[in-house]
């Protein structure tokens, strides 16, 4: 948290020194712990307090005067009075150097304070749990949360406002220059036309008045005069053909590529490669898919807890990754990612769960021989795992996802590899830059 954003995140006006001030009250959530902290300073003591956003009729305190502080640690003695301590508590909350820590019933604020020759002292400070049954203090903490939740949904609604203004006005950039395209083409080749129907003319009334050598002559140099423009001709067109299909495809692209909010598929191919295999029986042949984006860690964060918060209890969902070495694989299952902290195996039926990868277009079919398809862990993402092989699996790791593969070419369950760790090029392990899950429907 900066220092330059102090007017924004305390409740009083800043004059620039914390000494001469009163009280500040940070309504921003500490550490996403879901507790604001209130420091206040009178003449003779400091009073720290804490509040959790969900639980509104429940507070924390504690009352230390300047004594009480320099027994709690050599280091507060280095403040001359309790606004220099005030100043301290509150520069080690926006640096970042306090923990709050739930023991029992009370929490502890928990400091870690530089004494000389560089050494640091951990100082445990004890908040004693209170009742509120203030309605107002209630209703504030409750307005607050509100605005600051008004406030971040307004600003992605205009950031998406502005994104689906800018994409529109590229395609219909787009599509100007296709017809302008199209428009010149067309002219130049019926100029071209025109041209030749004139030449031939030219051609005939030129015989007609010479002898018949000289006749003979013209016209053999005229057809090799026109069979030279004609070859030209020819060429333009195949030009302009493939110009044609070139403007085609990209129509098709830009078509395609809007039924699905991906970072990771950009080729129509890629996208129509799955939709293939995601129809896998005939009465599903005729069906529309739609692709609803329910987790991107880009945009989410990097970490499983909140893949699980946004996919657990949802059907049919396929996973796409990116690593950090421009890999791009993933899995198709029907199965609920709900898994616990002792893990658990689940078994898709046959022909519904499989792995892919967008680079080799490979399918690896789940054979059903084996007794699960999918390992649900709440510690980690996607994971396509039986208790005899795996194909891939995602896991936390320091605050971003790692990943592992499997690497025998044969008994796997999605069936023979043509050579280790085929799905992630010949690598063991890997590092996500990016992971999208998707849930997948069907529209007549």
């Amino acid at each position: 948290m900066n220092a330059d954003k102090l007017p924004n995140q305390f409740s009083n006006q800043f004059d620039g020194s914390f000494t001469n001030t009163n009280k500040f009250t940070l309504l921003e959530p500490y550490e996403n712990k879901n507790y604001s902290i209130s420091i206040n300073k009178t003449e003779q003591n400091i009073k720290i307090e804490a509040y959790q956003a969900n639980i509104l009729n429940t507070y924390y305190k504690v009352e230390l005067n300047l004594n009480e502080f320099y027994q709690l640690s050599k280091g507060f003695k280095m403040c001359d009075n309790l606004g220099e301590i005030c100043d301290l508590l509150i520069n080690m909350f926006l640096s970042k150097k306090v923990s709050l820590v739930k023991k029992s019933q009370n929490l502890f604020v928990i400091l870690k304070v530089s004494l000389m020759y560089g050494k640091e002292q951990e100082i445990n400070i004890e908040l004693n749990a209170e009742m509120n049954n203030d309605n107002n203090y209630t209703n504030n903490i409750k307005i607050n949360q509100l605005e600051n939740e008004i406030k971040e949904l307004k600003n992605d609604k205009n950031i998406l406002l502005k994104k689906i203004n800018e994409l529109e006005n590229k395609i219909d950039n787009q599509n100007k220059e296709i017809d302008n395209l199209e428009n010149t083409i067309f002219v130049k080749i019926k100029n071209l036309e025109n041209k030749i129907y004139e030449k031939i003319n030219n051609i005939e009334n030129k015989v007609n008045q010479n002898n018949k050598i000289e006749r003979i002559n013209n016209i053999e140099k005229e057809l090799k005069e026109q069979k030279d423009k004609t070859q030209k001709i020819i060429k333009w067109k195949n030009e302009y053909n493939t110009q044609l299909q070139q403007i085609q495809k990209i129509k098709i692209n830009n078509i395609t590529l809007n039924k699905i909010d991906s970072l990771i598929i950009n080729k129509y191919e890629e996208l129509e490669f799955l939709e293939n295999r995601l129809k896998y029986n005939n009465i599903l042949k005729d069906k529309n898919i739609i692709f609803k984006l329910l987790y991107r860690s880009s945009r989410d964060g990097s970490n499983t807890q909140t893949f699980h918060n946004k996919c657990d209890n949802i059907m049919g969902t396929l996973s796409i990754i990116k690593t950090t070495k421009g890999m791009r694989f993933g899995g198709y299952t029907e199965q609920y990612w709900n898994g616990g902290s002792k893990g658990t195996y689940k078994k898709d039926d046959k022909n519904i769960c499989f792995c892919f990868s967008l680079d080799l277009f490979k399918i690896y079919n789940f054979n059903d021989n084996s007794n699960s398809s999918i390992y649900c862990y709440y510690d980690w993402g996607p994971s396509f795992y039986s208790n005899e092989s795996n194909i891939f699996y995602v896991c936390n790791n320091n605050g971003s996802l790692i990943g592992y593969t499997y690497y025998q070419t044969k008994h796997n369950s999605f069936g023979k590899f043509d050579y280790d760790y085929e799905i992630n090029n010949c690598q063991s392990n890997f590092s996500v830059v990016e992971l999208e899950v998707f849930q997948i429907l069907f529209d007549n």
